[in-house]
């Protein structure tokens, strides 16, 4: 991954596999066979019955610091076209409204108060109320972000995250596999909503998944960018499920289905010895759900094969 300097030393990501900045100047749109593929998966009653977010890019939000001229129609206008896509949540108005807080000039990612924002648009189209968004309050600190340790030396630069990350509190189980495959359960036995939400996202939903959890009683994450996978939905018994993906990764339309499990599997089958340890050292089990017993004995068993 490499990236674009901007204007004001925001940075922005360039010639990643999935050609963002193709994508934003037109020349890399959906084919109709792509676009038939998200046409299929929106109109799958599975699917419709479910919450579809897609995170802008930081580009969308922030055009005037970006170096590239917007086509007059890009992949997300494609996709946004379709009228299986009525439903979607493309927040990028009410992103765009708190832009120098909701994105930050050193990372693709939005920020701990873009994900509040995006959870309490979601939580507004459940129908749940979301006071316990109100009073968050945000401390700055130093960070590199994804693009800012990209260049030698390093640029550091200040943003503001969430003084109180519920992640501390309300973390019951993290499988300890990184990005693709990892699994988060947050549980608050205070929430507000007495319901279970199960996240199938991405990067994105890291700290969307915890801002939730001051919402709902139990918030299930994997990082499988919109795919749900079926045998856990039917283990975790959700009220709602969200699948949220990111602008860019859309020229890659999502499958129904996925298996978790098998994701880790493929992910553990590339780890040395000592990355393995330093994965058993990251495992959080502090819950016995169906759900987390059966993710966590698939994940110690292949931690020891990996071992053995």
């Amino acid at each position: 991954m490499e990236y674009i300097e901007g204007i004001g030393g925001w940075r922005f990501l360039e010639n990643d596999s999935n050609r963002s900045v193709d994508q934003y100047t037109g020349k890399r749109l959906l084919s109709d066979e792509e676009l038939s593929d998200w046409n299929n998966f929106l109109s799958l009653e599975s699917i419709k019955e479910t919450i579809f977010l897609i995170a802008p890019a930081k580009e969308e939000i922030v055009p005037f610091l970006y170096p590239h001229q917007r086509a007059d129609l890009t992949p997300i206008d494609q996709l946004l076209q379709l009228p299986s896509a009525s439903s979607v949540i493309y927040p990028i108005d009410e992103l765009k409204e708190s832009w120098n807080t909701s994105y930050s000039p050193l990372d693709t990612h939005w920020t701990d108060q873009g994900a509040c924002l995006a959870a309490g648009i979601i939580a507004n189209r459940l129908g749940t109320p979301t006071d316990a968004l109100n009073n968050l309050s945000y401390v700055p600190r130093n960070y590199e972000g994804d693009l800012g340790n990209k260049s030698t030396p390093k640029r550091t630069g200040s943003s503001f995250f969430l003084k109180d990350n519920p992640r501390a509190s309300n973390l019951v189980f993290d499988n300890g596999i990184p990005n693709h495959g990892r699994v988060w359960i947050f549980e608050n036995k205070n929430a507000p909503i007495n319901r279970k939400v199960a996240i199938f996202g991405d990067s994105f939903s890291i700290n969307m998944a915890s801002v939730l959890s001051l919402i709902y009683r139990r918030v299930f994450y994997a990082h499988t960018a919109a795919q749900p996978d079926m045998n856990v939905i039917s283990l975790e018994k959700p009220d709602h499920i969200i699948l949220q993906t990111n602008q860019r990764f859309i020229t890659t339309p999502p499958s129904a289905n996925t298996d978790i499990i098998n994701i880790a599997k493929n992910k553990l089958s590339l780890f040395n010895r000592e990355e393995c340890l330093a994965l058993k050292a990251r495992i959080i089990e502090r819950d016995n759900s169906t759900a987390t017993l059966h993710l966590g004995k698939a994940i110690r068993n292949l931690h020891d094969l990996r071992q053995s």
